[in-house]
């Protein structure tokens, strides 16, 4: 349920909205129903020159379950890169590979049309049933979610421009945002877009390319001096992606790859490539530190109380569990942060996080309410998936060491 305060004419907006998507769900057999309520308010405001005005507005609700089919899932947003290649950006949480091979960017498997599409997205039911989806389908397998009708500047600006053909996306050599993000990395560290701060990498190189004058000529200034190193690796860490050496079966080392052998992409790949330093630095730890890293980690198991899954799914708990683990995870819409820890009694936690909600230090003991989303093993190992937390405590380890 969602209340606002809006005017009138954007209450008659809002109302004919809900009622075309209730109309679409009733034709459709979608399941769900959203109902719009509202109650007028008189507000008194000042004006110009000390006037006295009241205004009408209305506190608005929208509630309901969105209208939608049943046991859908997003997996992953479909692009086409200049070269022609079919690009995938999974979801966040999803980690499977999802095979490109009968993929029709521009065909709605839903509607059965054929037309232009910025995007398409794949979906997958529990069935195992498949569909690449325009836009406004996939809004019937994951849901039409009721939203207030707003007109702003740049809602308007945005009709103007895509009544003239689209809007045009900005377009920028691999080189040389591989080179901006390696100063930004060597300058700042890198840091993931999950911090909400404006000093993620991606942020900074954004900046850099179309930031306001004054800030993104202050960016530029602070890179500068590193200019002639980050060239110099910014070649070394394509070459290095498009080798043999960079490998993996996840989608984002297939994505990559693609990316790699473009000699330009639009902005919304943006996240994947200021993510390749990391990826660089990574991969130079050796193989001998690899190997000591696995043994640790085998002892370490073998040392592991045995975990058990909590609670049911669907069950909303309080939990207390210990950060043993932080792994960030890139993807087209920033950077999901991976959470995992266990309970006193060593059963295993994991939470995918949008954001870097728990911090960034593993060791920490928190306390949170959350939500059971699933039971799954991991090589063997019984996890309990949450979602939707709420972070009450955390608990520093000196602090736990004191108690």
């Amino acid at each position: 349920m969602t209340t606002t305060r809006i005017n009138a004419s954007e209450l008659a907006a809002t109302v004919t909205k809900i009622q075309k998507i209730n109309d679409r769900a009733a034709m459709k057999g979608l399941t769900g129903f959203v109902t719009v309520s509202f109650e007028k308010v008189i507000v008194p405001e000042t004006i110009d020159g000390g006037f006295q005005v009241e205004k009408v507005y209305y506190d608005t609700t929208i509630s309901g379950d969105a209208p939608s089919y049943n046991g859908w899932k997003f997996l992953a947003r479909v692009d086409v890169l200049e070269s022609g290649t079919i690009f995938l950006a999974n979801a966040p949480g999803v980690d499977e590979v999802i095979s490109t091979e009968n993929i029709r960017p521009k065909y709605c498997t839903h509607c059965k049309t054929t037309r232009y599409r910025k995007a398409s997205y794949v979906v997958r039911n529990e069935a195992g049933q498949m569909e690449v989806v325009g836009s406004t389908c996939i809004k019937d397998f994951l849901g039409w979610t009721g939203t207030f009708s707003f007109q702003t500047e740049s809602d308007i600006k945005d009709d103007l421009e895509e009544s003239f053909g689209g809007r045009s996306e900005s377009v920028f050599s691999v080189d040389s945002i591989l080179g901006l993000a390696w100063a930004a990395t060597k300058t700042y560290g890198y840091v993931p877009k999950s911090v909400y701060d404006g000093r993620s990498t991606y942020d900074v190189v954004s900046t850099a390319l179309w930031g306001a004058p004054k800030s993104r000529r202050e960016t530029l200034e602070a890179l500068a001096p590193l200019a002639e190193f980050a060239s110099e690796r910014a070649a070394e860490t394509r070459a290095f992606i498009l080798s043999d050496d960079f490998r993996g079966e996840s989608n984002y080392v297939t994505s990559m790859k693609n990316l790699m052998n473009e000699d330009f992409i639009t902005a919304k790949h943006l996240g994947f490539i200021v993510s390749a330093p990391a990826a660089w630095i990574r991969a130079q730890t050796t193989d001998a530190e690899r190997a000591a890293k696995a043994a640790q980690r085998e002892a370490e198991a073998a040392n592991r109380p045995v975990s058990n899954f909590v609670g049911e799914v669907g069950d909303k708990v309080v939990l207390d569990f210990s950060i043993k683990a932080i792994t960030y995870h890139p993807h087209d819409y920033g950077v999901s942060t991976l959470y995992i820890g266990a309970d006193a009694e060593g059963n295993e936690i994991k939470w995918f996080a949008s954001r870097s909600a728990l911090g960034d230090d593993a060791g920490v003991t928190v306390h949170i309410s959350c939500k059971i989303k699933k039971h799954e093993e991991y090589k063997g190992r019984p996890q309990t998936k949450v979602q939707r937390c709420a972070l009450t405590v955390i608990q520093p380890p000196q602090e736990q060491a004191a108690s």
